[in-house]
């Protein structure tokens, strides 16, 4: 079965991102740890905008070749290439680092500082007379490249919010979706009384991070409230102590509460109001009075899975269509779609939750099968039992190799 997006990346959003360099120097000051090699009274820092979260190390400029040099971008001087600019005669060395100056540059950082040993004044000066401020760092290269890219990477990573329950289960990082009113907070109240961690309730905020994980986390005014629909709002470490709270954790599994008399509802809808489009003879209103046989409404669901992708602005028909693809047992879970959440791989785990008894132990099953794949304990794809006071629950493979 074909991936389907979660949540795209916006594109657009994505390139109007950035950050000054006051905001890095002295918010984050503490993470990197900085001398300052000008006087910052004569340059506002917040004037100068990073937009592009490569850091430059300038390898191929130091030769003399400036074509491509990406600007508005970091740029760093290690031990590298500080050895390579003492080789070069003095004329040389300052007509290299003149040229790179002469680009869009928002900041320099010179790292591994030693103040026995400090850097050339004339360096720092072709820098500062245009504009750009200069900083040193005591660390080595690699770690302070190290601590600045995580600082780029949480102001220019994708970001998107879904509205769904986040917990951290054994570890493991589960967003819980599904319609509203399906039972997404109570589930998260109950895998909390199980000792389960507390992320967020209703909104979920979602983070790209290093290009391949996905992080999550509540809105930072509600982080540690949960709705109960008839029963109020709480505050979830009054409930359960302060341990049951965490402000953010990897989303490493997805699972999609649904009710099979919803799904065959709205799907029934959906095709109804698709055939109208075509044949522009079927109202709403007159769909109503039809009568809808077992073989005719057999014959839409068929045609429903059908359907690309595309042509659903929900979530919940990429799912469904699924469900009805692999006629998804009601009494258990029957294993993961492939999915993606802004670019990144995952799976979504449908749950029948009217059929299904003992949420939570469902949702515990999962989030071991996961940790048994993710440090290769027992073989991938193994189907799991678990017993409970209530029954068996079942936990097949998943369909990720399904075509």
């Amino acid at each position: 079965m074909k991936e389907f997006d979660v949540i795209r990346i916006e594109r657009e959003r994505m390139a109007n991102k950035s950050i000054d360099v006051h905001s890095i120097v002295f918010e984050r000051r503490n993470d990197i740890g900085l001398t300052f090699l000008f006087d910052s009274r004569k340059i506002d820092l917040k004037k100068k905008k990073i937009t592009h979260p490569t850091i430059v190390r300038p390898h191929f400029a130091l030769t003399g070749y400036t074509k491509n040099f990406l600007e508005n971008a970091i740029v760093i001087f290690g031990k590298t290439e500080m050895n390579y600019l003492n080789e070069l005669d003095v004329e040389q060395r300052y007509e290299r680092l003149q040229k790179i100056a002469s680009f869009d540059v928002p900041c320099v950082f010179f790292t591994k500082y030693d103040e026995s040993n400090p850097i050339d004044p004339k360096i720092i000066d072709i820098f500062v007379q245009k504009g750009i401020p200069v900083f040193a760092s005591k660390d080595k290269t690699s770690l302070f490249l190290y601590r600045l890219m995580d600082i780029l990477d949480d102001v220019f990573s994708e970001k998107a919010s879904i509205h769904g329950n986040l917990v951290e289960v054994f570890g493991v990082g589960i967003l819980i979706l599904g319609d509203s009113g399906i039972g997404k907070s109570e589930l998260t109240l109950e895998l909390l009384g199980r000792g389960h961690r507390f992320i967020a309730d209703d909104i979920v905020i979602l983070m790209r991070k290093y290009g391949y994980k996905i992080l999550g986390y509540g809105n930072q005014s509600t982080k540690n409230w949960i709705e109960i629909r008839g029963a109020g709002i709480f505050d979830v470490t009054q409930l359960f102590g302060v341990s049951c709270f965490k402000s953010i954790t990897e989303i490493e599994n997805v699972v999609y509460l649904y009710s099979r008399e919803n799904l065959e509802e709205k799907v029934l809808s959906f095709m109804l109001r698709r055939k109208e489009k075509e044949t522009q003879r079927i109202g709403l209103e007159k769909n109503e009075e039809l009568k809808i046989t077992d073989d005719w409404r057999q014959s839409l669901f068929d045609e429903f899975v059908n359907i690309s992708d595309d042509e659903f602005v929900d979530l919940e028909y990429k799912v469904y269509k699924r469900i009805l693809k692999f006629n998804v047992d009601l009494r258990f879970t029957s294993g993961a779609f492939p999915a993606k959440i802004l670019d990144v791989p995952i799976e979504i785990n449908p749950i029948e939750v009217f059929l299904s008894r003992d949420l939570s132990v469902i949702i515990e099953g999962l989030a071991s099968r996961k940790i048994a794949q993710k440090y290769n304990l027992g073989k991938e794809n193994q189907t799991f039992n678990i017993q409970t006071g209530t029954g068996q629950f079942l936990f097949p493979p998943n369909y990720l190799k399904e075509d």
